[in-house]
Order: structure tokens, then C-alpha cells, then sequence
């Protein structure tokens, strides 16, 4: 199994999705995830509470079908995917 971590920074644009779909992860844990990140082929989890206006804490995206799991803290974002719990997290100042 391939993880990948990024923070986004709020980010999103051609290069990103490039460079995420060339990694070819079967698991993404992205923090600062822009409302418009999309990979086809992935599921996502991504936190209920926004970081700021369109932009989520964290989100896990994977290949396989997800199971939400209850969200740690609000910025923390977690998935159950074949057995396995995914959290991915940013630390809010």
C-alpha cells in the first residue's frame, strides 16, 4: 500500500492534481484541502469543520471504499478502508 502526505496550504490547481495523480497512492492524508480537490478514482473523508472559508482541516482519500469514523478532533479527519483507521491531522494554532 502507497501512502501519501501533503499539506495543500489551501492550494489547488493542474500542477497539484499532477503531481497527485503521478504518485498514484492508493491513500492520500492531505491537510488544508481546498474545496475543489477531486481525484477520480478516490473516496473521501474530509473534516465537517472548515479551517477557513472553503478550505477543510484535513481529508483522507483513498481508492478503496471508506467507512467514515468519528472525527478525533475537529481538525482531524478519519476513515476506516479494509480494516484499517486513516487519520490524518493538522495542528490548529
Amino acid at each position: 500500500m502507497r501512502i501519501g502526505t501533503w499539506n495543500l496550504a489551501g492550494r489547488w490547481g493542474p500542477r497539484h492534481l499532477r503531481l497527485l495523480e503521478r504518485a498514484a497512492c492508493d491513500v492520500w492524508l492531505l491537510t488544508e484541502v481546498h474545496d475543489r480537490v477531486k481525484l477520480e478514482g478516490y473516496s473521501a473523508q474530509t473534516t465537517a469543520s472548515p479551517m477557513r472559508k472553503g478550505v477543510a482541516w484535513a481529508s483522507v482519500l483513498s481508492r478503496s471504499p471508506q467507512e467514515p469514523v468519528a472525527e478525533p478532533h475537529p481538525a482531524s479527519g478519519a476513515a476506516r478502508m479494509n480494516g484499517i483507521v486513516f487519520c490524518c491531522s493538522i495542528l490548529p494554532w
